[in-house]
């Protein structure tokens, strides 16, 4: 049986069964390539395990180091401006908080002013929408042991599971509480207090899949 712990000599993460973890951060990943590059490097010649593969891919650590530099680089950038950004964001929602207040407020007096021709709100700015707006149904297809926190519906909206095994609906945006059941090729209806909700898949083995009509 192969020694799959020796990639861990490379800087790599592997469990017992061969599976390699892979960081989401961009700076550890950017590690692990220099750790694999390091190891690479400690030996002599060609004498590394790693060189026949390297060149048989047209693969260049060389190259990969040095493009792994300038992501770095660019992700610094990234973070800082991401904090700028939050901040502006913080800042519009802030100063324009009372001004949409007003507008709200606004178009319900001019609701109440032209109760039989609300189209002359158009004349204000307003976008009037004289059709009912049809309910889109969306399927969402989850994965083992995975959850869907903070969903929206209506009150007395279907909620159906689509998947071969039993979905539990939290009320809520977490998953708290005493769940309801919903088994497989079961339609429910969401009563008072679960416009709000989130579904876990409890199986360890099954994927699973729902319907529902979201806001």
């Amino acid at each position: 049986m192969p020694n799959f712990k020796a990639i861990g000599d490379w800087g790599g993460t592997i469990t017992d069964g061969g599976k390699i973890t892979y960081p989401s951060d961009t700076e550890e990943r950017i590690k692990l390539l220099l750790l694999l590059k390091k190891k690479h490097d400690s030996y002599t010649d060609s004498d590394s395990p790693l060189l026949p593969f390297l060149t048989a891919n047209q693969i260049s650590l060389e190259d990969d180091a040095t493009s792994g530099a300038t992501a770095i680089e660019n992700n610094f950038a990234f973070n800082a401006l991401m904090k700028e950004a939050l901040k502006a964001r913080e800042d519009r929602d802030k100063d324009w908080k009372d001004p949409m207040k007003h507008i709200r407020k606004v178009g319900q007096y001019l609701k109440t002013s032209y109760p039989k021709n609300v189209n002359m709100l158009g004349l204000y700015g307003f976008l009037v929408v004289l059709a009912a707006k049809v309910a889109k149904k969306r399927s969402i297809k989850m994965g083992i042991s995975a959850n869907k926190l903070g969903l929206r519906t209506k009150v007395g909206r279907i909620i159906e599971n689509l998947g071969t095994g039993d979905l539990y609906i939290y009320k809520g945006k977490l998953l708290t509480g005493t769940p309801l059941l919903l088994k497989a090729a079961i339609k429910l209806s969401m009563t008072k207090g679960y416009s709000i909700f989130s579904v876990s898949n409890p199986s360890t083995t099954e994927p699973g899949k729902f319907l529902y009509f979201p806001l």
